[in-house]
């Protein structure tokens, strides 16, 4: 195809000069294109999924759950081969927007003007991908290794593989990526009217959004609303409105709240208290302080944005050094086990980025330089690379709203992972310790206290806007 429109384009551009412009124009932009399918296609194609997903295997250490190489890499170019169409729609309206402009039913500057405010938005879109597919692999990863984990104790310890294989179920719960079906179908550029002249770009179709949602909402399916706010993060973040951006942030942050408000931490610890002494109960606190890593990392981010003042930075570089400390005495511990996707992986990356952000090495800082040091020791103690995050750039009007509570939750969750190893170690109040700040971190992660902390001016501006988003706060309201 790319063949037969490079021919077109050169035998249509001798026509005339007036045509140069937008012919070397929709050329480039068709270029461009093409080299971004082919870095996706380069690692979730057809021909290449399998061997990206088997490097992620090898790095993971994945035994006995190789066997699920085939059929898991087929889901992953399923998942690229789904959005895929994006690509190949922007390719063919460029095409239109050619000829239309060729054939005079469009103003040229006009036309060049709208193409690139669409590049703007693919640009954008493409950025977000490899991030969704990355995470998908690294899913692929932690299930596999959990598998690995059941197979190994299924001659001793029935009880243990029974949980080893519901934590392999629960391996994609906290994905971050979107319905893919739903990302191809967004358009890039409009469609050449009938009549001549040059549109806007499309409106990003929430009706499909707003339809599952509402179904959703009637049923109360948590998890199904987790899936939906993902989505509208997606369409916010591609739209042309600051307030729609600012709306799809604040939404990253409610997901998270949802996510952590699915799977609290004292459930866990509970479980664990009613277990004896032996592999199972060690397995359960492991998971109990994994999960507690990730609230640590998620509230990291945050601090790490609100600080502004030298005070504020210099007392957030201490925190991380805390943290890359704890992450270095984890990976010390023969019971602890590092994943690819995991909470100890959400803070190691977290770190790395706040760190940098902070400046944390910088100006001969000694805590700074310390912190640069464990991270790298800590870092090759995971099974495999782990995917760069950047530093949380939320909203500071709803940060600022609620840092007092992300404050508390920060030192909650330390107190708890402090309760969690003190537990381990063998003090006996160390799991009532935990769970007294487990209780209060779930108050903190509420997410109706969160969005009680927005302000109601926030609210009435921007969520009145978008029916999603209006239907959601009435919902965690309720």
């Amino acid at each position: 195809m790319y063949r037969f429109l490079a021919v077109i384009y050169i035998v249509l551009a001798i026509a005339g000069p007036a045509r140069a412009g937008i012919n070397a124009t929709t050329e480039a932009y068709q270029a461009e294109i093409k080299t971004m399918e082919a870095v996706q296609e380069a690692r979730w194609g057809s021909r290449t999924a399998r061997a990206t997903l088997q490097k992620a295997f090898e790095a993971g250490q994945v035994g006995w759950a190789q066997y699920y190489l085939t059929s898991w890499s087929g889901w992953l170019w399923l998942d690229w081969n789904d959005t895929e169409e994006v690509y190949s729609l922007a390719h063919r309206r460029l095409f239109d927007w050619y000829f239309a402009v060729a054939d005079g039913q469009a103003d040229a500057a006009q036309v060049e003007a709208m193409l690139e405010r669409g590049m703007l938005r693919l640009r954008l879109l493409h950025s977000r991908m490899p991030i969704w597919f990355e995470d998908d692999l690294k899913h692929s990863v932690e299930r596999a290794r959990w598998l690995d984990r059941a197979r190994e104790v299924a001659d001793c310890c029935r009880e243990l593989q029974l949980y080893y294989w519901d934590l392999a179920d629960m391996a994609s719960e906290d994905s971050i990526a979107p319905d893919y079906r739903m990302i191809g179908r967004i358009e890039i550029f409009p469609a050449v009217p009938e009549g001549g002249g040059v549109p806007a770009l499309p409106e990003l179709d929430q009706s499909d959004l707003e339809q599952r949602a509402a179904e959703a909402f009637a049923a109360g399916d948590a998890a199904v609303i987790r899936g939906q706010i993902r989505e509208a993060e997606v369409l916010l973040m591609l739209s042309d409105d600051p307030a729609m951006i600012e709306l799809a942030q604040v939404l990253r942050l409610l997901r998270e709240r949802l996510d952590y408000a699915a799977a609290p931490v004292g459930g866990l610890l509970t479980q664990a208290m009613g277990l004896p002494e032996g592999q199972l109960r060690d397995a359960v606190f492991l998971q109990v302080q994994d999960e507690l890593l990730d609230r640590l990392g998620y509230f990291s981010e945050i601090l790490a944005n609100s600080a502004t003042s030298p005070q504020d930075r210099e007392s957030m570089r201490s925190s991380l050094l805390s943290n890359a400390k704890r992450l270095a005495q984890l990976a010390d511990d023969s019971r602890f086990k590092f994943q690819s996707a995991s909470g100890a992986s959400r803070l190691f990356a977290a770190l790395s980025a706040t760190s940098n952000a902070l400046d944390a090495g910088g100006n001969g800082d000694l805590n700074g330089s310390e912190l640069a040091r464990i991270l790298q020791d800590v870092g090759d103690s995971f099974p495999g690379a782990i995917s760069p995050i950047s530093p949380f750039s939320g909203p500071m009007g709803a940060v600022s709203a609620q840092l007092n509570d992300v404050r508390s939750g920060f030192k909650l969750a330390s107190k708890a992972l402090d309760g969690v190893t003190a537990a381990m170690g063998g003090d006996p109040g160390g799991v009532e310790r935990a769970q007294v700040a487990a209780r209060e971190l779930r108050e903190v992660l509420s997410p109706k206290r969160f969005v009680q902390s927005i302000s109601r001016g926030f609210v009435e501006g921007v969520v009145n806007n978008v029916p999603f988003a209006r239907s959601l706060y009435d919902w965690v309201n309720s």
